[in-house]
C-alpha cells in the first residue's frame, strides 16, 4: 500500500483570516494535508511565471517564496497540485510556511490581488 497521501480540498471559507489563524493550522502536531497542500499553492501563485519554472525566486516583490525555500517548497507545490504530498512533506511545509502566515492570510482574503490555484 503506498504511503502517499491524496490531498482533499477542503474550503478555506472564512470571513476574514488573520497571521494567527494561518499560524494555528501551521502549528498544528498532523497539520491537515490538504489545508497545507492550498496554503503551498496559493504562495506557489505568487510567483511569477519564471520562478515557478525555474523552482527560484529572483524577483524581490515580497511575494510567494524565497530564494532559500524556493526550490523545496516550489516542489511540493507542484506535488500538491497533483494531491501527492506524504504526511511527513506536509508537516515540513507546515513548518518552512509560518514564517510566510501573514503572506498566505493576505492570500486568502485577496488583499495580494487575485492569484489563479
Amino acid at each position: 500500500m503506498s504511503r502517499t497521501l491524496c490531498v482533499s480540498q477542503p474550503a478555506l471559507v472564512k470571513p476574514a483570516w488573520n497571521r494567527s489563524d494561518v499560524r494555528e493550522i501551521l502549528d498544528m502536531v498532523d497539520p491537515p494535508v490538504g489545508i497545507i497542500g492550498q496554503f503551498l499553492l496559493l504562495l506557489y501563485s505568487a510567483q511569477t511565471e519564471d520562478e515557478q519554472k525555474d523552482f527560484a525566486t529572483v524577483a524581490k516583490n515580497g511575494a510567494g517564496f524565497n530564494s532559500y525555500d524556493a526550490e523545496f517548497l516550489s516542489t511540493l507545490a507542484r506535488r500538491a497540485r497533483w494531491r501527492l504530498l506524504s504526511p511527513r512533506e506536509c508537516e515540513c511545509a507546515a513548518r518552512q510556511m509560518r514564517k510566510y502566515s501573514r503572506q498566505i492570510a493576505d492570500l486568502l482574503n485577496g488583499e495580494m490581488g487575485e492569484m489563479d490555484l
